[in-house]
């Protein structure tokens, strides 16, 4: 956490449908669990007080007024507890229900968050029994809940008092697969992590959508993003969940539970300063204040590393997308060449060969086949440069290695069409300029 990493976790809860009492002390193992992991931020599923598939039995004042006390008490045991979590429960307020996310932190209850997009498609029927959080019209309420006073709206930014970046908010599932998703306003008031509480059920295909949608909102607002879904044990009359737990920034999977996998706690660290040095790089990251600040204590401590942190974060690490992406840098190269080449109406080529001499002559070979579609176009490497020749072991002469170059270019390009570039010389000594330069009638002109 010092270094800017959030240890983050999503974490599973094996509900049993309308036992309040038995969910909450699966609530309270997964945060002790969370605890000894060092995690800071813990993300449980959507309504896994109650359990998510309780259908009417919403409208049942036994099982609703459970509900406080069961929270009450996952607050109080809090106290001893460094993580901060969001729990997934119903809440009455103005004589409607809400789909809510508590978050909860060192015996405080720091916010509750309502759901602001209800499915009432397919499988789910949410507006049956639940109220959308479009109803309290963008603002933020204090409510008495647990012995405080608590805010209650959808505006709602989590800070931690002691880094300025580790700042996160909330929605809930269905929120994330609207076109205008809550996280979009959050992010834009500064939010670097979005914590999504969910009980999205598995249909074929649907988890690598899932995926692929997690992964790309993180791209897109460049956040953090924790996602955690419920789990098989809640009621399948209707559905099946699966467990499904992803981590992201930023656009990549940093971890995830499997569909239907039995993993407690799925736990990542997220980069935060990295995440705001993007959005500072990038500047049509718009930046929308207005959010209300909820500010919490959470001590600093040092963050033991579980990602992976690649060795050569620009290489790919498999051969299908390594040739790849060596094809695609190669079009690139190839092609600015070209337009270089053509703008400046060259009529010879130096290419300095110090340094990856191969590499800059594919590059060459690439630019001269699309200059010249009839070419021959044949393979050929050149000679090894002064350096590569003193790691080798072997001195070849300026001369040859001239030759050498030479005549590869002739095999490869054979005759270029009348009016084209006409001859190519190779230079074995390096360039202190520029490795390519182009030359126009006896006068040096840069590309």
């Amino acid at each position: 956490m010092k270094d800017g990493f959030i240890k983050a976790a999503a974490g599973t809860i094996d509900v049993v449908v309308a036992d309040v009492q038995y969910n909450t002390e699966q609530i309270l193992a997964r945060m002790r669990e969370a605890d000894a992991a060092g995690v800071n931020l813990l993300t449980l599923p959507e309504l896994c007080l109650t359990g998510y598939t309780c259908g009417d039995l919403f409208f049942s004042d036994c099982l609703l007024g459970a509900v406080e006390p069961a929270l009450a008490r996952i607050v109080e045991a809090s106290k001893d507890l460094y993580p901060v979590t969001a729990v997934g429960l119903p809440l009455r307020f103005g004589g409607k229900l809400y789909n809510c996310a508590a978050v909860v932190h060192a015996g405080r209850l720091l916010g509750v968050v309502p759901k602001t997009h209800l499915p009432n498609y397919g499988e789910f029927y949410e507006l049956r029994q639940f109220s959308s959080a479009k109803t309290l019209e963008g603002r933020t309420y204090t409510l008495p809940l647990c012995g405080q006073s608590v805010p209650f709206g959808t505006e709602l930014l989590f800070c931690c008092s002691g880094m300025q970046d580790y700042t996160f908010g909330v929605e809930l599932c269905e929120d994330l697969w609207v076109p205008c998703p809550p996280s979009t306003r959050l992010c834009a008031g500064g939010a670097a992590i979005i914590l999504n509480l969910s009980a999205s059920d598995e249909m074929i295909g649907k988890a690598e959508y899932r995926r692929s949608l997690v992964g790309a909102t993180s791209a897109r607002l460049a956040c953090g993003y924790v996602y955690c879904s419920a789990s098989p044990t809640e009621s399948t009359q209707d559905m099946v969940f699966s467990r499904h737990h992803l981590i992201a920034e930023n656009g990549t999977i940093l971890a995830e539970n499997e569909p239907f996998a039995d993993a407690s706690l799925t736990v990542s660290e997220i980069d935060v300063q990295r995440l705001m040095h993007e959005r500072h790089r990038t500047t049509s990251y718009d930046s929308v204040p207005g959010l209300q600040p909820v500010v919490f204590d959470q001590p600093l401590r040092e963050t033991v590393l579980t990602r992976r942190i690649a060795p050569n974060p620009f290489v790919p690490p498999y051969d299908e997308q390594l040739r790849a992406r060596a094809e695609a840098i190669l079009r690139i190269q190839s092609q600015g060449l070209k337009k270089r080449v053509e703008h400046t109406h060259a009529k010879t080529v130096v290419l300095g060969i110090s340094g990856p001499s191969r590499a800059r002559w594919r590059c060459w070979c690439a630019c001269a086949r699309s200059i010249w579609p009839d070419a021959a176009g044949r393979r050929s490497s050149a000679s090894p440069c002064r350096a590569s020749a003193r790691r080798s072991g072997r001195s070849p002469t300026r001369s040859s290695s001239a030759r050498s170059l030479a005549s590869a270019c002739r095999r490869s390009i054979s005759q270029p069409p009348s009016g084209s570039i006409s001859r190519i010389s190779a230079m074995t000594k390096p360039c202190t300029t520029s490795p390519m330069k182009t030359v126009r009638r006896g006068s040096a002109r840069r590309s």
